[in-house]
Formats: structure tokens, C-alpha cells, sequence
């Protein structure tokens, strides 16, 4: 038991380890300042989400920008996955779109890419749907330079959206078009396969020395 809660630490130090630097590189985004976030329900337990170009800053505080770069009449599509075990989870069907980073925390260099929508949680209270939507993305990187450079190595990652909807109604039952806007986000790395294989690899460790000392009882 002893060798096991050893290897545990190891494991857990490795770990961290690997993903330090990628931590370091997390993006933390701020308001939307200019572009629409237009939602409207599409009946049926479906709504929509049409997107014009969207900039802000990124972060609040201090200097650098990012940009999204919608195609012309950009709409996604939002399917309630289970309006009954599931309210409010929705999954998106859309082409990928452009972003772009520059100058993040006052350090030259910018972040290009592209996303795609994957899916938008609208939680609530109760039974009501009534909270402001996060959408979850999936961002592949394109190239990447100077203090962002690290992003190249990353080469994809989850970006996360927290956007406003004034009116506080469940997408899909919204009576007209809304306007939403984001209201922060983060771009974070996706983890490094080899730390996962090492994290994967040493619980399948911990667990055979854990079944052998089980037996010896």
C-alpha cells in the first residue's frame, strides 16, 4: 500500500509537470466590444445562433485583442439533446470559423485558428431555463508567434464562452431574435497526449499493486 500511495505522488508530480507550460499559456478573454451574437428559437426543442464578426480584449486588464471572423450569414444550429433528463444542453451543427489573438497580456505575438462550435449549456433555476448560455469550442491552431508561440506545440484547444441573453428565456422558446454578447471566456490547451498516456499508465500501476495486496489479505 505504501509503494502505492508513492507511485500516486510521482504520478501526480509528473504530471503537473508536463502540463506546466501549457498551463502558462491559458488565454482569458474579456467583454465582446463590437459584433452580434444573434439567438432565436427554431421550434421543436431547436434554436439558432446567427454570429457577425465579433472582437473584444483580451484580457480586461491590460492590453491585446482577439477577433472572431465569421463567414458571411453565419448560422448554427441548436438541438436540445433531452429536453427531459437534460434541459438546456444543446449541440451545435456549424462550419468552423476564424480567431485570432494578438498581443495577449502586453506581449507581442499572436494566436490564429479556427473553431467550432460543439455545444451550449443554458442551465436554470427549478424547472425554468433562464440563465445566461456558455458555449464550449473546439479550436484548432493555424500558426502562432512570439509570446504566444508555445500554442504551436499545443496545436488545438477548448475555448470556453460566457455569453449574456437580456432577456434570461430558454433559446428555444425565445419569441423573437436576441442579441446576446460575450461577457468573458478561456482559451485553454487541450492536454498533451503523452501526459495522458503517463497519467493512464500509472493508475493501471496503482491499480494492479492495489489488486495484489487485496489478495495477499
Amino acid at each position: 500500500m505504501r509503494k502505492g500511495i508513492y507511485i500516486i505522488v510521482a504520478l501526480i508530480a509528473s504530471f503537473l509537470a508536463t502540463s506546466d507550460a501549457k498551463a502558462q499559456t491559458e488565454i482569458n478573454l474579456a467583454a465582446s466590444t463590437s459584433g452580434t451574437i444573434t439567438f432565436n428559437s427554431g421550434g421543436s426543442d431547436t434554436a439558432t445562433m446567427a454570429l457577425s464578426d465579433v472582437s473584444g480584449q483580451a484580457p480586461a486588464s491590460t492590453t491585446g485583442s482577439y477577433t472572431m471572423a465569421f463567414p458571411t450569414n453565419s448560422t448554427i444550429t441548436l438541438t436540445e439533446t433531452n429536453p427531459v433528463t437534460m434541459p438546456g444542453l444543446y449541440m451545435a451543427s456549424n462550419t468552423a470559423t476564424s480567431f485570432t489573438v494578438m498581443n495577449y497580456d502586453g506581449m507581442t505575438g499572436s494566436l490564429t485558428g479556427t473553431f467550432t462550435v460543439v455545444s451550449l449549456l443554458q442551465g436554470g433555476t427549478g424547472a425554468f431555463i433562464n440563465q445566461d448560455p456558455t458555449a464550449v469550442v473546439n479550436f484548432v491552431v493555424t500558426s502562432a508567434s512570439g509570446a504566444l508561440s508555445s500554442w504551436a506545440d499545443a496545436a488545438s484547444g477548448i475555448l470556453t464562452l460566457n455569453l449574456k441573453l437580456p432577456s434570461s428565456t430558454a433559446i428555444d422558446e425565445l419569441t423573437g431574435p436576441e442579441t446576446a454578447t460575450i461577457t468573458d471566456g478561456d482559451l485553454t490547451p487541450s492536454p498533451e497526449p503523452a501526459a495522458l498516456l503517463l497519467f493512464g499508465t500509472g493508475l493501471l500501476a496503482i491499480a494492479g499493486l492495489l489488486r495484489r495486496g487485496s489478495s495477499s489479505i
